[in-house]
């Protein structure tokens, strides 16, 4: 049983840095393709104009005392976006839950926001331990139970913040 936690230690912070080098480095593939767990549409205020840059959408977002969102231009239509990976301000942080991407459609913009991959290892992980301690002890359920709370904690902290981005995005389109 040690060796298995073993392995699936070395590969939960592979996994962990893999995945923040791909978000740091802003890898389209990272931010186009994933497991999306968050979806919100809003209409457009002007369909005819798109924002130039990364910041025409990151100066409008309000400040927090979460991290800031960084937002980083895909394509002409679309944006991905995160919490800075090392924010440098004492601001309460959190191990994101999902990473987003904003898309510029016809007559709406859609945000997504798409699981991240620490985040499904970490529940893994967290779930199995009830079930590998082989004792089965009730108290050992807390830990998931726990889990589940911060996580739901977390992602509810994100909805908040990825709507803002939506919303901003869909009205401030003919200000860029």
């Amino acid at each position: 049983m040690t060796e298995l936690w073993n392995y699936t230690f070395t590969l939960t912070i592979f996994i962990v840095v893999v995945e923040m080098i791909l978000s740091g480095f802003w890898n389209t593939t990272y931010f186009r393709i994933g497991i999306p767990i968050f979806k919100y549409k809003l209409p457009r205020n002007s369909p005819s104009r798109l924002p130039k840059t990364n910041e025409a959408i990151a100066r409008k977002l309000p400040s927090s005392i979460f991290p800031p969102i960084r937002v980083y231009k895909l394509a002409t239509d679309e944006f991905a976006f995160r919490e800075a990976l090392w924010p440098m301000s004492y601001k309460i942080t959190y191990t994101p839950i999902m990473r987003g991407s904003l898309k510029y459609f016809r007559d709406e913009v859609q945000v997504t926001g798409l699981i991240n991959w620490s985040a499904i290892i970490f529940f893994m992980i967290f779930a199995s331990i009830p079930l590998t301690s082989g004792e089965g002890r009730l108290d050992l359920w807390m830990v998931p139970l726990f889990l589940c709370i911060i996580e739901g904690s977390i992602y509810a902290i994100q909805v908040k913040r990825y709507m803002k981005v939506a919303e901003i995005a869909a009205q401030k389109t003919s200000r860029y």
